[in-house]
């Protein structure tokens, strides 16, 4: 897991940094909110979770929160505020902009890692839904791609067939329909398979379909 460390205090950051390194937790340290966006926003840095300090000199926590919140959600990126007890007012506000949770310093690690571990094992909970949720609805549109194509597909090699065994072309209108209808059956899959949610209905033996529009 990579944590990013955000606070002015190079002391208490490198502190945090040697006790969480020594928990079998990977750690960045900056020490302003203008590099914290910096990496967040970075296409080559990847934080698990991020432990945020409200008073900072440049940007304060809260400032950096609702700017991470506007690319990342609470569950995508756990964030913990890190404050002391005179900043307990700001504690509110900074639950209300997205914050996960928050410990009071000077931190706790026992504490610490137990709310780190709480917020991770959610996005990693997320994570299994997310991945569950699209391995369904890729077996719900290998079943809709058998149900829905097998009629047609069958009555175009039935007349296909009869057509090499008697050499008659009557039913080739059939066959053109027959395929016709594969064709767009084909087309509504794909329309499927890009959008964002998809409507999944009973077919038979627990098993579900994806419905064509």
């Amino acid at each position: 897991m990579n944590i990013l460390i955000v606070d002015d205090d190079e002391i208490t950051s490198k502190l945090i940094e040697k006790r969480l390194l020594k928990r079998g937790f990977q750690s960045s340290v900056v020490h302003c909110g203008a590099d914290c966006l910096k990496l967040v926003n970075s296409n080559t840095h990847r934080f698990d979770l991020i432990l945020l300090d409200i008073i900072m000199p440049d940007l304060s926590g809260l400032e950096v929160m609702s700017e991470i919140r506007k690319v990342h959600s609470r569950v995508d990126l756990p964030i913990i505020m890190t404050t002391s007890m005179k900043e307990t007012s700001d504690i509110v506000s900074a639950l209300k902009l997205g914050a996960n949770d928050y410990v009071m310093k000077p931190i706790n690690m026992d504490i610490l890692e137990a709310r780190m571990k709480t917020h991770l094992s959610i996005k990693d909970l997320n994570i299994e839904n997310m991945e569950k949720s699209e391995l369904e609805t890729a077996n719900a549109m290998i079943v809709t791609y058998n149900h829905e194509i097998n009629n047609p597909l069958t009555i175009a090699m039935g007349y296909i067939q009869k057509c090499e065994l008697t050499g008659e072309l009557d039913n080739l209108d059939k066959v053109s329909d027959a395929l016709e209808r594969i064709a767009d059956i084909v087309r509504k899959i794909e329309r499927v398979s890009t959008e964002s949610s998809v409507k999944r209905e009973s077919y038979a033996d627990n098993l579900k379909m994806v419905k064509l529009k």
